[in-house]
């Protein structure tokens, strides 16, 4: 248990990392994105684009932080 507490904590730690080399536009709507309180229809509304621009939006910064995450986890482990 302790061990899965460490590895959630370097993974949380290094998401934020790479959450921080976003500009801070795409952090907050990664953010927002996952904020249950709000909806991808209800932000793509206040951002003038169509839930669908959002969501390929979306998908090309979860394709960086997975990309950031994958970099920083190999340069961890090195």
């Amino acid at each position: 248990a302790l061990e899965d507490s460490n590895i959630r904590e370097k993974y949380l730690s290094t998401l934020d990392q790479c959450l921080g080399k976003l500009s801070q536009t795409n952090s907050n709507l990664v953010l927002r994105a996952y904020d249950p309180s709000q909806s991808i229809k209800t932000i793509a509304k206040s951002l003038r684009k169509t839930p669908d621009a959002l969501y390929q939006k979306l998908r090309r910064l979860r394709l960086k932080l997975t990309e950031c995450m994958s970099a920083e986890s190999s340069s961890i482990q090195s």
